[in-house]
């Protein structure tokens, strides 16, 4: 009984965890968004889009995010991966060109459940991924380019 109490703590704390950092970077990351629509002519702004891996698979739901690095004119804006570890960001809500961080959150069921004790709901619980990559990831939007950008990552052992 002890142990199975343990584990839906640590479920529980996973989902605390998640909320606490996910919820806060997803709302963040789309008001970015909002802003940096309204500031560009849409004949400044370049499409975008890639593919997304982790250990060879598609990164199904994962958000990425490009943030116009320090001192660039850039803008920001980002997209969710879609099953197949597409991505694609429409040239009206696209990048101006010039140098951007990306990150890449991505999250994948621990294979515990979570029950919400006031509704009795079960859950399968998430967590993120961390990245063996080192450093951080950036790319640089031409004007006169496609903005093609995939992303093959694989996962931190532990």
């Amino acid at each position: 009984m002890k142990s199975s109490r343990r584990s839906l703590k640590k479920s529980g704390d996973i989902m605390l965890d998640l909320q606490r950092t996910a919820i806060p970077f997803v709302i963040m990351t789309f008001i970015s968004i909002a802003l940096a629509s309204g500031c560009s002519s849409q004949s400044d702004l370049r499409s975008v889009k890639g593919e997304v891996t982790m250990d060879g698979m598609p990164a199904a739901g994962a958000i990425i995010s490009f943030q116009a690095v320090a001192g660039s004119l850039g803008n920001s804006s980002g997209a969710v991966v879609d099953q197949q570890g597409r991505y694609s960001i429409p040239s009206e809500k696209g990048l101006k060109a010039g140098a951007y961080d990306v990150t890449i959150q991505y999250w994948k069921e621990t294979g515990e459940t979570y029950t919400d004790p006031c509704t009795g709901q079960t859950t399968a619980t998430t967590a993120p991924i961390k990245f063996a990559q080192q450093g951080k990831l950036r790319v640089d939007v031409k004007a006169d380019e496609e903005g093609q950008f995939d992303f093959a990552l694989t996962s931190a052992k532990k």
